[in-house]
């Protein structure tokens, strides 16, 4: 058959629909952090409240979704204190149990085949803590503004934090940089 020479017509009349998008202002770039899965954190405008809020909540998210046992740390960062990882330390089988003969006249091991399945989960779980912690300081630190990333540096016992990688330190940090009403405002503005 004949094809007409007449183009398909397209929807929403005509042309098309294309959205407008705003060009972006000269000498002004925006900071994209490293990681594009959850946003920046920054301490340079009036919403930073909200943005530090929405970021951190999106990288918890992150980290849940990316990190091996994320929870544990998780709970570390939203707390700022250390995760008890005592509290969950299996429970010994009683010595009685151990010796106990079945039906065939065979030892039955199975109590303590199973603890030991869960003492190798939580020193897996226990290691994973700490290794977690430095990886999300390096994740939280690659996503700062650089105007968030100078002050952070100014604050005391920056070098402590920044040797031993302390991400819960960091939260911390930038928490008390973000929510703080005296470095924006005059000091009788700010009372």
């Amino acid at each position: 058959g004949k094809q007409s020479k007449r183009p398909a017509r397209r929807r929403f009349g005509g042309r098309g629909f294309r959205p407008r998008t705003a060009a972006p202002r000269a000498g002004l770039e925006k900071f994209v952090g490293k990681i594009a899965t959850f946003g920046t954190f920054d301490c340079s405008g009036p919403g930073q409240a909200d943005q530090y809020a929405k970021s951190l909540r999106e990288f918890l998210d992150y980290v849940r979704l990316k990190y091996e046992f994320g929870d544990d740390i998780c709970w570390q960062l939203e707390n700022t204190k250390a995760y008890d990882m005592k509290k969950h330390m299996p429970k010994a089988p009683e010595k009685k149990k151990y010796g106990v003969v079945d039906s065939s006249g065979e030892y039955d091991r199975s109590e303590e085949m199973l603890w030991n399945i869960d003492m190798k989960t939580y020193a897996k779980r226990r290691d994973y803590l700490k290794s977690n912690g430095p990886r999300a300081y390096t994740e939280l630190k690659q996503n700062c503004t650089p105007l968030m990333w100078t002050k952070v540096e100014s604050q005391p016992g920056y070098k402590i934090m920044n040797d031993a990688r302390d991400s819960t330190k960091f939260i911390e940090v930038m928490k008390g940089i973000t929510f703080k009403f005296e470095g924006r405002k005059k000091k009788t503005l700010a009372l």
